[in-house]
C-alpha cells in the first residue's frame, strides 16, 4: 500500500520456515519501503479504440504512464452497452516484458468516468470499484 505522505510502499511480510525436526514457524512483520526516486505513487492510463462496422466491439491500444516516465504499451479490446451508456474494456500488455498487465474497466458514457478498475499490473493488484475522472 502506498503512503502518500511519506512516499513509501508500506506493508506486512509474511514468512514461514519449516524443518522436519522443529516443524514450521510462522513470522509476520510489517515493512516499509521508499519509493524510487522520479515516483509518486500516480500512474496515467490512456486507450485509443475504433468501434467496429456494428459500433459494439472495440479494439485498439493503450499506454500505462507511471510517474517516472516509463510507459508500457498494451492492447485494448472492448464493447459498448448503449442501454447503460458505458463501456468495458479489457486491457493486456503486448510486449514480453509486460504480458503480466491484465486489467478490466468500465467507463460511464455520461460522465467519462471510470467506474470499476480489476487486474494486475506490474506486480500489483488493483481493484478500485469508485467513481474516478478520466
Amino acid at each position: 500500500e502506498l503512503d502518500e505522505s511519506s512516499l513509501s510502499l508500506v506493508g506486512i511480510e509474511k514468512r514461514k520456515l519449516c524443518s522436519k525436526e522443529a516443524g514450521c514457524e510462522k513470522t509476520e512483520e510489517g515493512v516499509s519501503l521508499d519509493v524510487p526516486d522520479g515516483m509518486t505513487g500516480e500512474a496515467g492510463l490512456s486507450i485509443a479504440a475504433e468501434p467496429d462496422e456494428n459500433g459494439k466491439k472495440l479494439k485498439g491500444t493503450g499506454e500505462l504512464t507511471l510517474s517516472n516516465g516509463d510507459i508500457y504499451s498494451l492492447y485494448a479490446k472492448g464493447k459498448y452497452n448503449s442501454n447503460k451508456d458505458e463501456t468495458q474494456f479489457q486491457i493486456k500488455g503486448v510486449e514480453e516484458s509486460t504480458k503480466g498487465i491484465k486489467l478490466k474497466l468500465k467507463i460511464d458514457g455520461r460522465s467519462d468516468n471510470a467506474t470499476f478498475i480489476k487486474g494486475k499490473a506490474l506486480g500489483q493488484q488493483l481493484n478500485v470499484d469508485a467513481k474516478i475522472k478520466l
